[in-house]
């Protein structure tokens, strides 16, 4: 009941994003803010938690996010073997509650998973298709490839208040000029 008193204040996100802070926390907010330019609200913990209960607002930006995505670097799973890493935590909430999961496989240097990880997140993970992110060169188009391919389906596209306005415009103003312009001349 502490959780859904709280879930009032929670904003609704599109995207939270899970990382191992060693090595993925820079990548992290780089992705973030791509995403956000593209008109996509971003749970990142580094910019979204100021203060409170730590693992209440975490489990809170999962439950209100439809994507879970994972930043699979060199050490993301380090520690997962432990039940109360904090990454583990953030996958198994997410799997238990029912996300639309996108693992990130980093300049493709994602190969196996550690022989100690549990193999109920490695089963659940395994099922999901990987995208790559290239974060040299074709950092942007990887990003825009992520979009199209993974996130769009789930959430819709991205500026549908302008696609609306443009319909609203259209369906009052055009009948009005076209009255204006056509019809009254003539009388």
């Amino acid at each position: 009941s502490n959780i859904k008193s709280s879930m009032a204040r929670t904003p609704s996100y599109h995207i939270f994003i899970s990382y191992r802070r060693e090595d993925g926390k820079h990548l992290a907010r780089i992705l973030k803010e791509s995403l956000v330019g593209k008109g996509y609200r971003v749970f990142l913990d580094l910019d979204e938690l100021q203060d409170g209960v730590f693992d209440e607002h975490i489990l809170e930006a999962i439950d209100a996010s439809p994507i879970f995505m994972l930043l699979m670097t060199e050490h993301c799973f380090d520690r997962c073997e432990t039940p109360n890493d904090w990454v583990r935590q953030e996958i198994e909430y997410a799997i238990k509650r029912g996300k639309t999961i996108i693992p990130l496989n980093i300049d493709k240097q994602f190969e196996h998973y550690p022989a100690d990880m549990p193999k109920h997140i490695q089963q659940v993970l395994s099922a999901h298709q990987y995208s790559a992110i290239d974060t040299g060169q074709l950092f942007q188009e990887s990003v825009d490839k992520l979009v199209r391919e993974r996130i769009r389906p789930v959430v819709g596209f991205k500026h549908k208040a302008i696609v609306w306005a443009l319909v609203l415009f259209f369906v009052t103003l055009v009948p009005y000029a076209v009255i204006y312009y056509a019809i009254l001349p003539k009388y």
